[in-house]
């Protein structure tokens, strides 16, 4: 993982990407950046340096391969005994477990529990529901076939509804005046009455 930048050649901005190598498909890929994510990762990155000029060295272990790989400069990597190691999936569990439980996060009454690839499907969620094409969602978590995105995805009903009312609000605009009323109260009531779609609680 390294930091690079873009710049654009109509605007001259410049933009941050983080590069990654390798991800998941053994492809690399640029990752735009916010300033805000950028502050974070020097902030890291300082931590990690400890004042030291260089990031010290760190071993990973593959507990797929169950292999230990060679020494890199990772940046996310803890002091275990007399070498660092690259920070686990388990234990980044336990420290998020740790933090949920100190801000007294629940799931109907049950202490919740995260792991580092729930914030992978958070983001993909929060960012095709607020209106990033899934192909570019694809991009930036690297995958290649979209419905592995769409199983990432949980479409709210939220983001249903406002479609339907908008496109209903277009077709409105199109009928003449006069044509379309709202229902009476007495309507609406009895619509619901008899209509066996209408969810208990919702009359």
């Amino acid at each position: 993982m390294s930091l690079r930048h873009y710049t654009a050649p109509t605007t001259g901005t410049v933009v941050p990407l983080l590069h990654i190598v390798p991800s998941k498909t053994d492809c690399e890929r640029l990752i735009p950046m916010a300033p805000e994510l950028v502050q974070v990762l020097l902030a890291v990155l300082r931590r990690a340096k400890a004042g030291a000029e260089r990031v010290p060295l760190s071993i990973g272990y593959d507990p797929h391969e169950k292999l230990h790989g060679e020494p890199f400069p990772h940046l996310f990597a803890r002091p275990v005994g007399t070498r660092q190691e690259v920070l686990s999936t388990n234990y980044v569990a336990c420290v998020l477990g740790h933090l949920a439980s100190v801000a007294g996060l629940t799931d109907a009454g049950q202490p919740i529990r995260f792991t580092p690839h729930d914030f992978r499907r958070l983001f993909a969620t929060d960012a095709v529901n607020n209106g990033l094409p899934l192909h570019i969602a694809a991009a930036l978590l690297g995958h290649v076939n979209l419905d592995t995105t769409r199983g990432y995805t949980a479409v709210f009903p939220q983001h249903i509804v406002t479609a339907h009312q908008a496109f209903i609000e277009r077709r409105r605009e199109l009928q003449p005046t006069g044509e379309d009323r709202v229902a009476e109260p007495d309507e609406w009531a009895e619509f619901q009455e008899h209509s066996p779609a209408t969810p208990r609680g919702a009359r």
